[in-house]
Protein backbone atom coordinates (compact mmCIF):
# COMPACT_ATOMS: atom_id res chain seq x y z
CA UNK A 1 0.00 0.00 0.00
CA UNK A 2 1.30 3.28 -1.18
CA UNK A 3 1.95 5.69 1.50
CA UNK A 4 -0.71 8.46 0.55
CA UNK A 5 -3.50 5.28 0.09
CA UNK A 6 -6.64 4.83 2.09
CA UNK A 7 -8.44 1.88 1.60
CA UNK A 8 -11.79 0.81 3.50
CA UNK A 9 -14.26 -2.16 3.57
CA UNK A 10 -17.51 -2.24 2.59
CA UNK A 11 -20.60 -4.35 0.98
CA UNK A 12 -20.37 -3.06 -2.37
CA UNK A 13 -23.62 -2.48 -4.27
CA UNK A 14 -24.34 -1.27 -8.05
CA UNK A 15 -25.16 2.13 -6.38
CA UNK A 16 -22.36 2.80 -4.11
CA UNK A 17 -19.81 1.62 -6.64
CA UNK A 18 -21.48 4.43 -9.54
CA UNK A 19 -22.40 6.78 -6.42
CA UNK A 20 -22.08 7.36 -3.07
CA UNK A 21 -18.32 5.55 -2.42
CA UNK A 22 -16.10 8.90 -3.38
CA UNK A 23 -12.40 9.71 -2.69
CA UNK A 24 -11.64 11.10 0.87
CA UNK A 25 -10.30 14.81 0.74
CA UNK A 26 -7.16 15.33 0.38
CA UNK A 27 -6.08 12.26 -0.95
CA UNK A 28 -5.15 11.15 -4.44
CA UNK A 29 -7.41 8.60 -4.29
CA UNK A 30 -9.24 5.76 -2.40
CA UNK A 31 -9.35 2.38 -2.40
CA UNK A 32 -13.11 0.61 -1.45
CA UNK A 33 -12.72 -3.44 -0.79
CA UNK A 34 -15.36 -5.35 -1.33
CA UNK A 35 -16.56 -7.25 1.95
CA UNK A 36 -18.39 -9.88 -0.08
CA UNK A 37 -15.52 -11.30 -2.65
CA UNK A 38 -12.09 -11.56 -1.56
CA UNK A 39 -9.39 -9.22 -3.53
CA UNK A 40 -12.13 -6.93 -5.57
CA UNK A 41 -12.00 -3.09 -5.10
CA UNK A 42 -12.72 0.20 -6.36
CA UNK A 43 -10.09 2.88 -6.84
CA UNK A 44 -12.31 5.89 -6.76
CA UNK A 45 -9.69 9.23 -7.84
CA UNK A 46 -10.14 12.44 -6.51
CA UNK A 47 -11.14 13.28 -10.25
CA UNK A 48 -14.20 10.83 -9.81
CA UNK A 49 -13.01 8.33 -11.91
CA UNK A 50 -13.71 5.19 -10.58
CA UNK A 51 -12.58 1.78 -11.79
CA UNK A 52 -12.40 -1.67 -10.63
CA UNK A 53 -9.20 -3.79 -9.65
CA UNK A 54 -7.82 -7.15 -7.61
CA UNK A 55 -5.31 -7.40 -5.31
CA UNK A 56 -3.68 -11.54 -4.95
CA UNK A 57 -1.05 -12.31 -3.64
CA UNK A 58 1.08 -15.96 -5.35
CA UNK A 59 4.31 -17.29 -4.71
CA UNK A 60 5.12 -14.85 -1.77
CA UNK A 61 4.69 -11.67 -4.03
CA UNK A 62 1.37 -9.16 -4.09
CA UNK A 63 0.23 -8.00 -7.23
CA UNK A 64 -2.90 -5.37 -8.42
CA UNK A 65 -4.87 -5.79 -11.62
CA UNK A 66 -7.35 -3.52 -13.39
CA UNK A 67 -10.37 -5.34 -13.95
CA UNK A 68 -11.90 -2.33 -16.02
CA UNK A 69 -14.29 1.16 -15.52
CA UNK A 70 -17.43 1.11 -13.77
CA UNK A 71 -18.73 2.48 -17.12
CA UNK A 72 -17.96 -0.60 -19.04
CA UNK A 73 -18.01 -3.82 -16.52
CA UNK A 74 -20.65 -4.15 -13.92
CA UNK A 75 -20.52 -5.22 -10.63
CA UNK A 76 -21.58 -8.18 -10.96
CA UNK A 77 -19.01 -9.18 -13.77
CA UNK A 78 -16.20 -7.74 -11.72
CA UNK A 79 -17.02 -10.43 -8.97
CA UNK A 80 -16.89 -13.24 -11.59
CA UNK A 81 -13.43 -12.45 -12.70
CA UNK A 82 -12.58 -11.74 -8.66
CA UNK A 83 -13.72 -15.05 -7.68
CA UNK A 84 -12.32 -16.48 -11.19
CA UNK A 85 -8.84 -15.14 -10.22
CA UNK A 86 -9.23 -16.02 -6.81
CA UNK A 87 -9.66 -19.61 -7.67
CA UNK A 88 -6.39 -19.47 -10.02
CA UNK A 89 -4.64 -18.75 -7.20
CA UNK A 90 -5.75 -21.35 -4.59
CA UNK A 91 -4.73 -23.62 -7.71
CA UNK A 92 -1.45 -21.99 -7.49
CA UNK A 93 -2.05 -20.36 -11.24
CA UNK A 94 -1.14 -16.54 -11.66
CA UNK A 95 -4.10 -14.93 -13.40
CA UNK A 96 -1.79 -12.59 -15.00
CA UNK A 97 -0.14 -15.90 -16.53
CA UNK A 98 -3.78 -16.79 -17.26
CA UNK A 99 -5.16 -14.07 -19.31
CA UNK A 100 -1.64 -14.55 -21.62
CA UNK A 101 -2.69 -17.91 -21.99
CA UNK A 102 -6.48 -17.23 -23.22
CA UNK A 103 -4.55 -14.44 -25.58
CA UNK A 104 -2.49 -16.39 -27.18
CA UNK A 105 -5.02 -19.44 -27.70
CA UNK A 106 -7.22 -16.51 -29.39
CA UNK A 107 -4.87 -15.93 -31.40
CA UNK A 108 -4.17 -19.38 -32.31
CA UNK A 109 -8.05 -19.35 -33.59
CA UNK A 110 -7.54 -16.58 -35.32
CA UNK A 111 -4.68 -17.90 -37.47
CA UNK A 112 -7.04 -20.82 -38.01
CA UNK A 113 -9.42 -18.34 -39.87
CA UNK A 114 -9.54 -17.20 -43.95
CA UNK A 115 -7.18 -14.87 -44.23
CA UNK A 116 -9.55 -12.59 -45.03
CA UNK A 117 -10.44 -13.10 -41.54
CA UNK A 118 -6.84 -13.34 -40.16
CA UNK A 119 -6.46 -9.74 -40.83
CA UNK A 120 -8.03 -7.91 -38.06
CA UNK A 121 -7.26 -10.43 -35.33
CA UNK A 122 -5.49 -8.51 -32.08
CA UNK A 123 -2.12 -7.90 -32.57
CA UNK A 124 0.14 -10.56 -29.80
CA UNK A 125 2.82 -8.50 -27.90
CA UNK A 126 5.95 -9.46 -26.28
CA UNK A 127 4.75 -8.95 -22.80
CA UNK A 128 1.35 -11.50 -23.92
CA UNK A 129 4.13 -14.14 -25.51
CA UNK A 130 6.59 -13.74 -23.15
CA UNK A 131 3.65 -14.41 -20.09
CA UNK A 132 2.85 -17.30 -22.07
CA UNK A 133 6.26 -18.52 -22.13
CA UNK A 134 6.28 -18.58 -18.22
CA UNK A 135 3.90 -20.62 -17.80
CA UNK A 136 5.95 -23.40 -19.44
CA UNK A 137 9.47 -22.20 -17.69
CA UNK A 138 7.14 -22.71 -14.65
CA UNK A 139 6.66 -26.14 -14.87
CA UNK A 140 10.06 -27.05 -16.19
CA UNK A 141 12.63 -24.46 -15.31
CA UNK A 142 14.10 -24.10 -12.03
CA UNK A 143 12.70 -21.69 -9.24
CA UNK A 144 16.00 -19.61 -9.48
CA UNK A 145 15.73 -19.31 -13.32
CA UNK A 146 11.72 -18.52 -13.44
CA UNK A 147 12.09 -15.86 -10.91
CA UNK A 148 15.29 -14.27 -13.41
CA UNK A 149 12.61 -14.80 -16.31
CA UNK A 150 10.03 -12.48 -14.13
CA UNK A 151 12.45 -10.03 -12.72
CA UNK A 152 14.74 -9.19 -15.83
CA UNK A 153 11.26 -8.57 -17.79
CA UNK A 154 9.26 -6.57 -14.72
CA UNK A 155 8.79 -2.88 -15.55
CA UNK A 156 9.68 -1.89 -12.06
CA UNK A 157 8.58 0.80 -10.17
CA UNK A 158 7.66 -1.44 -6.92
CA UNK A 159 8.21 -1.14 -3.56
CA UNK A 160 11.35 -3.09 -2.26
CA UNK A 161 11.18 -5.50 0.65
CA UNK A 162 13.75 -3.95 2.66
CA UNK A 163 14.13 -0.66 1.12
CA UNK A 164 11.58 2.52 0.74
CA UNK A 165 13.29 2.58 -2.95
CA UNK A 166 11.26 1.37 -5.51
CA UNK A 167 12.87 -1.15 -8.26
CA UNK A 168 13.80 -0.58 -11.24
CA UNK A 169 12.93 -1.92 -14.82
CA UNK A 170 14.84 -4.94 -15.94
CA UNK A 171 16.65 -4.90 -18.79
CA UNK A 172 14.10 -6.83 -21.34
CA UNK A 173 11.33 -4.61 -19.91
CA UNK A 174 11.66 -1.98 -22.86
CA UNK A 175 10.89 -4.74 -25.58
CA UNK A 176 7.88 -6.16 -23.92
CA UNK A 177 5.47 -3.79 -25.10
CA UNK A 178 6.19 -4.06 -28.17
CA UNK A 179 4.12 -6.40 -30.74
CA UNK A 180 5.45 -9.71 -31.93
CA UNK A 181 5.56 -8.47 -35.74
CA UNK A 182 8.37 -5.94 -34.26
CA UNK A 183 10.96 -8.21 -32.70
CA UNK A 184 13.88 -7.89 -35.31
CA UNK A 185 17.15 -8.27 -35.81
CA UNK A 186 17.47 -4.27 -36.13
CA UNK A 187 15.11 -3.66 -33.15
CA UNK A 188 16.82 -6.29 -31.04
CA UNK A 189 20.30 -4.67 -32.13
CA UNK A 190 19.27 -1.11 -30.94
CA UNK A 191 17.83 -2.81 -26.97
CA UNK A 192 21.77 -4.27 -27.11
CA UNK A 193 23.60 -1.13 -27.63
CA UNK A 194 21.30 1.00 -25.33
CA UNK A 195 21.08 -1.64 -22.57
CA UNK A 196 25.00 -2.62 -22.47
CA UNK A 197 25.92 0.78 -21.71
CA UNK A 198 25.11 0.93 -18.14
CA UNK A 199 24.56 -2.77 -17.60
CA UNK A 200 26.74 -5.43 -19.77
CA UNK A 201 25.97 -8.11 -17.52
CA UNK A 202 22.52 -8.34 -17.00
CA UNK A 203 21.71 -7.38 -20.69
CA UNK A 204 24.07 -10.47 -21.55
CA UNK A 205 22.39 -12.71 -19.62
CA UNK A 206 19.09 -11.00 -20.53
CA UNK A 207 20.28 -11.41 -24.00
CA UNK A 208 20.07 -15.71 -23.74
CA UNK A 209 17.00 -15.60 -21.96
CA UNK A 210 15.42 -13.24 -25.10
CA UNK A 211 17.50 -16.27 -27.40
CA UNK A 212 15.60 -19.03 -25.60
CA UNK A 213 12.35 -17.06 -26.10
CA UNK A 214 12.25 -16.75 -29.71
CA UNK A 215 13.34 -20.28 -30.05
CA UNK A 216 10.54 -21.55 -27.65
CA UNK A 217 8.08 -19.46 -30.45
CA UNK A 218 9.37 -20.96 -33.03
CA UNK A 219 8.90 -24.19 -32.10
CA UNK A 220 6.43 -26.43 -34.01
CA UNK A 221 4.34 -27.03 -30.49
CA UNK A 222 3.73 -22.94 -30.41
CA UNK A 223 4.69 -22.17 -34.11
CA UNK A 224 0.91 -21.78 -34.91
CA UNK A 225 0.35 -18.91 -32.65
CA UNK A 226 3.73 -17.17 -32.72
CA UNK A 227 6.36 -18.53 -35.26
CA UNK A 228 5.10 -16.91 -38.05
CA UNK A 229 5.61 -13.59 -36.31
CA UNK A 230 9.02 -13.90 -35.35
CA UNK A 231 11.70 -14.21 -37.84
CA UNK A 232 14.28 -16.63 -37.55
CA UNK A 233 17.17 -14.72 -37.02
CA UNK A 234 15.86 -11.86 -34.80
CA UNK A 235 18.58 -12.83 -32.41
CA UNK A 236 21.49 -14.86 -34.58
CA UNK A 237 22.14 -12.22 -37.47
CA UNK A 238 25.37 -10.56 -37.57
CA UNK A 239 24.25 -6.99 -36.43
CA UNK A 240 22.80 -8.71 -33.70
CA UNK A 241 26.09 -10.66 -32.47
CA UNK A 242 28.11 -7.85 -33.51
CA UNK A 243 26.65 -6.04 -30.40
CA UNK A 244 26.09 -8.31 -27.61
CA UNK A 245 28.19 -7.39 -25.04
CA UNK A 246 31.38 -9.33 -23.88
CA UNK A 247 31.14 -10.48 -20.08
CA UNK A 248 34.86 -10.49 -18.28
CA UNK A 249 35.12 -13.11 -14.82
CA UNK A 250 35.70 -10.87 -11.44
CA UNK A 251 38.76 -12.07 -10.93
CA UNK A 252 39.60 -9.66 -8.22
CA UNK A 253 36.39 -10.59 -6.34
CA UNK A 254 38.48 -13.02 -3.79
CA UNK A 255 39.54 -12.85 -0.56
CA UNK A 256 43.55 -13.04 -0.98
CA UNK A 257 45.96 -14.67 1.74
CA UNK A 258 46.59 -11.20 3.75
CA UNK A 259 42.86 -10.29 4.44
CA UNK A 260 41.93 -13.56 6.05
CA UNK A 261 42.90 -12.20 9.42
CA UNK A 262 40.61 -8.96 8.99
CA UNK A 263 37.88 -10.90 7.28
CA UNK A 264 37.11 -13.47 10.14
CA UNK A 265 37.68 -10.73 12.86
CA UNK A 266 34.86 -9.05 11.72
CA UNK A 267 32.57 -11.14 10.16
CA UNK A 268 32.59 -13.15 13.58
CA UNK A 269 31.76 -10.12 15.44
CA UNK A 270 28.14 -9.95 13.33
CA UNK A 271 25.67 -9.96 15.73
CA UNK A 272 23.08 -12.04 13.91
CA UNK A 273 24.28 -15.74 15.02
CA UNK A 274 22.62 -17.30 11.06
CA UNK A 275 24.32 -14.97 9.22
CA UNK A 276 27.70 -15.33 11.25
CA UNK A 277 27.92 -18.71 10.52
CA UNK A 278 26.50 -19.05 7.22
CA UNK A 279 29.70 -16.46 5.87
CA UNK A 280 32.27 -18.89 8.05
CA UNK A 281 30.64 -21.70 6.44
CA UNK A 282 30.28 -20.21 2.64
CA UNK A 283 34.07 -19.87 2.67
CA UNK A 284 35.45 -22.91 4.25
CA UNK A 285 32.88 -24.75 1.73
CA UNK A 286 32.97 -23.14 -1.41
CA UNK A 287 29.15 -23.96 -1.93
CA UNK A 288 27.15 -21.76 -3.80
CA UNK A 289 25.10 -19.34 -1.78
CA UNK A 290 21.52 -20.78 -2.81
CA UNK A 291 23.06 -24.16 -1.84
CA UNK A 292 24.28 -23.35 1.35
CA UNK A 293 21.09 -21.02 2.17
CA UNK A 294 18.84 -24.29 1.37
CA UNK A 295 20.62 -26.59 3.54
CA UNK A 296 17.97 -28.53 6.07
CA UNK A 297 18.77 -30.03 9.18
CA UNK A 298 18.46 -34.16 7.87
CA UNK A 299 20.89 -33.13 5.11
CA UNK A 300 23.69 -32.28 8.23
CA UNK A 301 24.82 -35.80 9.52
CA UNK A 302 26.96 -35.08 12.58
CA UNK A 303 28.22 -38.50 13.09
CA UNK A 304 29.57 -38.89 9.93
CA UNK A 305 30.83 -35.40 9.17
CA UNK A 306 28.82 -34.48 5.71
CA UNK A 307 26.09 -32.47 4.09
CA UNK A 308 24.05 -33.31 1.39
CA UNK A 309 23.78 -29.70 -0.29
CA UNK A 310 21.80 -29.21 -3.51
CA UNK A 311 24.04 -29.06 -6.90
CA UNK A 312 22.58 -27.54 -10.04
CA UNK A 313 24.86 -29.88 -11.90
CA UNK A 314 23.95 -33.12 -10.30
CA UNK A 315 21.02 -32.28 -7.83
CA UNK A 316 22.92 -33.35 -4.94
CA UNK A 317 26.28 -33.77 -3.83
CA UNK A 318 27.57 -35.04 -0.72
CA UNK A 319 30.94 -32.91 0.80
CA UNK A 320 32.67 -33.35 4.66
CA UNK A 321 32.00 -31.36 7.14
CA UNK A 322 34.55 -29.97 8.32
CA UNK A 323 36.03 -29.19 11.87
CA UNK A 324 35.61 -25.65 12.19
CA UNK A 325 31.87 -25.65 10.19
CA UNK A 326 30.79 -28.48 12.06
CA UNK A 327 31.28 -26.81 15.30
CA UNK A 328 29.37 -23.69 14.19
CA UNK A 329 26.71 -25.65 13.23
CA UNK A 330 26.29 -27.82 16.22
CA UNK A 331 25.85 -24.24 18.14
CA UNK A 332 23.33 -23.41 15.30
CA UNK A 333 21.39 -26.62 16.49
CA UNK A 334 21.98 -25.47 20.17
CA UNK A 335 20.51 -23.03 20.12
CA UNK A 336 17.84 -23.94 18.25
CA UNK A 337 16.85 -26.64 20.57
CA UNK A 338 17.18 -24.38 24.17
CA UNK A 339 15.42 -21.47 22.45
CA UNK A 340 12.03 -20.90 24.38
CA UNK A 341 10.61 -19.52 21.02
CA UNK A 342 11.60 -22.30 19.54
CA UNK A 343 10.04 -25.08 22.02
CA UNK A 344 6.87 -22.92 21.55
CA UNK A 345 7.22 -23.12 17.66
CA UNK A 346 7.79 -26.70 18.12
CA UNK A 347 4.37 -27.32 20.04
CA UNK A 348 1.49 -25.53 19.77
CA UNK A 349 -0.04 -24.28 22.98
CA UNK A 350 -2.06 -27.84 23.13
CA UNK A 351 0.66 -29.65 22.23
CA UNK A 352 -0.04 -30.43 18.56
CA UNK A 353 2.32 -29.66 16.06
CA UNK A 354 2.37 -25.58 15.12
CA UNK A 355 1.90 -25.65 11.62
CA UNK A 356 3.85 -24.36 8.72
CA UNK A 357 5.64 -21.64 11.49
CA UNK A 358 7.36 -25.19 12.84
CA UNK A 359 9.09 -25.55 9.27
CA UNK A 360 11.47 -22.81 9.98
CA UNK A 361 13.16 -25.06 12.15
CA UNK A 362 14.11 -27.83 9.08
CA UNK A 363 16.44 -24.79 7.93
CA UNK A 364 20.41 -24.92 9.22
CA UNK A 365 20.04 -20.87 8.15
CA UNK A 366 16.82 -20.25 9.74
CA UNK A 367 15.01 -16.45 9.45
CA UNK A 368 11.88 -14.81 11.01
CA UNK A 369 11.27 -12.36 8.62
CA UNK A 370 12.29 -14.50 5.92
CA UNK A 371 8.57 -15.78 4.26
CA UNK A 372 10.41 -19.23 3.13
CA UNK A 373 11.88 -19.59 6.78
CA UNK A 374 15.28 -19.50 5.28
CA UNK A 375 18.39 -17.16 5.28
CA UNK A 376 17.67 -14.94 2.46
CA UNK A 377 19.79 -11.52 2.47
CA UNK A 378 22.72 -11.70 4.36
CA UNK A 379 24.83 -9.04 2.21
CA UNK A 380 24.31 -6.20 3.91
CA UNK A 381 25.52 -7.60 7.46
CA UNK A 382 28.72 -8.82 4.99
CA UNK A 383 29.44 -5.60 3.63
CA UNK A 384 28.97 -3.46 6.56
CA UNK A 385 31.97 -6.22 8.25
CA UNK A 386 34.29 -6.03 4.89
CA UNK A 387 33.86 -1.57 5.64
CA UNK A 388 34.71 -2.16 8.98
CA UNK A 389 37.53 -4.17 8.32
CA UNK A 390 38.67 -1.65 5.48
CA UNK A 391 38.62 -4.64 2.66
CA UNK A 392 37.40 -3.92 -0.41
CA UNK A 393 34.35 -5.16 -1.72
CA UNK A 394 33.36 -8.61 -2.20
CA UNK A 395 30.17 -10.10 -3.26
CA UNK A 396 29.25 -13.49 -1.65
CA UNK A 397 29.87 -15.74 -4.56
CA UNK A 398 33.17 -13.92 -4.24
CA UNK A 399 34.06 -16.29 -1.17
CA UNK A 400 32.95 -19.08 -3.34
CA UNK A 401 35.85 -18.20 -5.44
CA UNK A 402 37.68 -17.34 -2.27
CA UNK A 403 37.73 -21.17 -1.41
CA UNK A 404 39.23 -22.21 -5.08
CA UNK A 405 42.08 -19.87 -4.61
CA UNK A 406 43.36 -20.44 -1.35
CA UNK A 407 43.27 -24.27 -2.05
CA UNK A 408 45.91 -23.73 -4.29
CA UNK A 409 48.20 -22.71 -1.95
CA UNK A 410 47.89 -26.12 -0.13
CA UNK A 411 48.60 -28.08 -2.95
CA UNK A 412 45.30 -29.36 -3.44
CA UNK A 413 44.37 -31.16 -6.96
CA UNK A 414 42.33 -29.28 -8.83
CA UNK A 415 40.20 -32.24 -9.23
CA UNK A 416 39.23 -32.17 -5.38
CA UNK A 417 38.50 -28.61 -5.17
CA UNK A 418 36.61 -28.68 -8.16
CA UNK A 419 33.96 -32.20 -6.92
CA UNK A 420 34.05 -29.92 -3.21
CA UNK A 421 32.31 -27.14 -4.82
CA UNK A 422 30.26 -29.30 -7.69
CA UNK A 423 31.80 -28.10 -11.01
CA UNK A 424 30.93 -30.14 -13.82
CA UNK A 425 34.06 -32.39 -14.94
CA UNK A 426 35.97 -30.77 -17.72
CA UNK A 427 37.71 -34.12 -18.57
CA UNK A 428 37.28 -37.07 -19.99
CA UNK A 429 38.34 -38.84 -16.85
CA UNK A 430 36.83 -36.89 -14.78
CA UNK A 431 33.62 -37.74 -15.81
CA UNK A 432 33.88 -41.13 -16.59
CA UNK A 433 36.92 -42.89 -14.72
CA UNK A 434 37.42 -40.77 -11.22
CA UNK A 435 35.58 -41.20 -8.19
CA UNK A 436 37.10 -39.63 -4.64
CA UNK A 437 34.85 -41.00 -2.07
CA UNK A 438 34.27 -39.30 1.12
CA UNK A 439 37.04 -39.93 2.96
CA UNK A 440 39.43 -38.71 0.48
CA UNK A 441 37.90 -35.60 -0.05
CA UNK A 442 37.68 -35.29 3.84
CA UNK A 443 41.50 -35.23 4.10
CA UNK A 444 41.92 -32.15 1.73
CA UNK A 445 39.03 -30.62 2.78
CA UNK A 446 40.26 -30.67 6.52
CA UNK A 447 44.25 -29.18 4.84
CA UNK A 448 41.87 -26.67 3.30
CA UNK A 449 40.42 -25.36 6.37
CA UNK A 450 43.05 -25.95 8.58
CA UNK A 451 45.33 -23.88 6.64
CA UNK A 452 42.79 -20.81 6.27
CA UNK A 453 41.69 -20.69 9.62
CA UNK A 454 45.71 -20.95 10.24
CA UNK A 455 46.23 -17.75 8.26
CA UNK A 456 43.36 -15.96 10.53
CA UNK A 457 44.83 -16.93 13.66
CA UNK A 458 42.25 -19.68 14.33
CA UNK A 459 42.58 -23.19 15.68
CA UNK A 460 40.96 -25.35 14.27
CA UNK A 461 39.07 -27.58 16.33
CA UNK A 462 39.57 -31.20 16.63
CA UNK A 463 38.32 -33.91 14.56
CA UNK A 464 36.35 -35.60 16.55
CA UNK A 465 33.45 -37.99 17.80
CA UNK A 466 29.77 -36.23 17.65
CA UNK A 467 28.89 -34.73 21.10
CA UNK A 468 25.33 -35.41 22.33
CA UNK A 469 23.32 -32.19 21.15
CA UNK A 470 20.67 -30.88 23.22
CA UNK A 471 17.12 -32.00 22.96
CA UNK A 472 14.17 -30.15 21.77
CA UNK A 473 11.06 -32.33 23.43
Amino acid sequence: MEPSESSKTVPFTDARVRRTLACERGRPYTIWWDENTRGLGLKVTAPGRRKFIFDGRINGKTFRMDLGDVSTLTLGDAQTKARLYRTKIDEGIDPRHYLAIEAAEAAKKATALSPTEVEPQKIVTVREAWNAYLVDQKLHASPKYYDDHVSLASAGGERRKRSKLLTKAGPLAALMPLPLTELKATCVAQWLTTESKTRPTSTHYSYRLLRAFVRWCNDDDQKDTFGVLIPDNACSSKTVLRVVPKTKPKLGDALERGMLKAWFDYVRQIKNPMIRAYLQCLLLTGARRGELGSLKWDAVDFEWRSLTIRDKIEGERVIPMTPHVRELLLELKNAHAKAPKVVKLLRGSDGEDAGPEANRLTWVFASASADAGALVEPRIAHDKALKAAGLPHITLHGLRRSFLSLSNWCEAPAGVAAQLMGHRPSAVAEKHYQRRELDFLRQWHDRIERWILNEASIEQPAAQGAPKVAATA
